[in-house]
């Protein structure tokens, strides 16, 4: 018991997710689920905007870091489109 929740700050294991006082998910514990923006995705984000806003909606609530990516993407391809028609 050398670790303390962060929550309550009653004393926990080292290797405990949960704390079993209050139930608040301790702060480092364990390996969560990796949140990593797809390369080909953002790719696809940024050629086809629509895609990446339809991903963003899709992942908001599941791998919120990978949904702002394909949301940024897609914003940045939107705007490049604009910049290129309004040379062309």
């Amino acid at each position: 018991m050398t670790k303390y929740c962060s929550s309550c700050g009653k004393p926990i294991y080292e290797n405990t997710v949960i704390c079993p006082n209050c139930g608040c998910v301790v702060a480092g514990a364990g390996d969560p689920l990796e949140d990593k923006p797809s390369i080909g995705l953002r790719i696809l984000s940024f050629l086809f905007p629509i895609v990446g806003l339809v991903l963003f909606c899709v992942f908001l609530g599941s791998e919120p870091t990978s949904a702002k990516s394909y949301g940024l993407w897609g914003l940045v391809g939107c705007i490049a489109g604009c910049c290129a028609i309004m040379i062309i």
